[in-house]
């Protein structure tokens, strides 16, 4: 019975100086707030502190990946840099990018490919949203982007597989 209290104790402890590294890290502005930089610095949480272990995989280069759902964000974001004229430059754009080298082996591209149809329905929606400011636009797409996919009627998915880009030749 004390063992296992005291490995309580120990836990709540460890966890405790985690929480209190993270939270020291991040407000020490040292390094940008990134999924990347923050993910360094768990890394040896609570062994060492959240400032040694994000000096320890930067040193040894030792690099996660953003996750799918922020790359997915990225490559909408870079597809709606500017004002646009029309709904149809960006979302051309966009088919363009994953359809061709080099993001067609990466895998967030081949998800955005999978789920065209509502990426591009994503991307008319939010274009027509007139009263919102422009640099919102991708933030608006993503989250319009992740409803669709997880929410959407029989006769959606299957006009989503219908309307794929998977085996699309590359546009030149």
């Amino acid at each position: 019975m004390e063992r296992e209290t005291l490995r309580a104790t120990i836990a709540d402890g460890e966890a405790h100086f985690a929480q209190s590294e993270i939270l020291k890290h991040l407000q020490s502005n040292r390094r940008r707030f990134t999924p990347l930089n923050v993910s360094r610095a768990m890394a040896g949480l609570p062994i060492v502190t959240a400032r040694v272990s994000s000096e320890l995989c930067t040193k040894y280069r030792i690099a996660q990946s953003n996750g799918i759902a922020f790359e997915i964000f990225r490559l909408i974001e870079s597809a709606l840099k500017e004002p646009l004229p029309d709904f149809g430059r960006p979302i051309d754009s966009l088919r363009k990018q994953l359809v061709n080298e080099p993001e067609k082996s990466i895998p967030h591209a081949a998800e955005l490919r999978k789920h065209w149809y509502f990426i591009e329905s994503a991307i008319r929606s939010a274009l027509c949203t007139t009263d919102a400011r422009f640099d919102s636009l991708p933030f608006r797409v993503f989250a319009e982007y992740c409803r669709r996919c997880t929410s959407h009627t029989v006769s959606e998915a299957l006009r989503a597989e219908a309307e794929s880009l998977e085996y699309t030749a590359p546009i030149s």
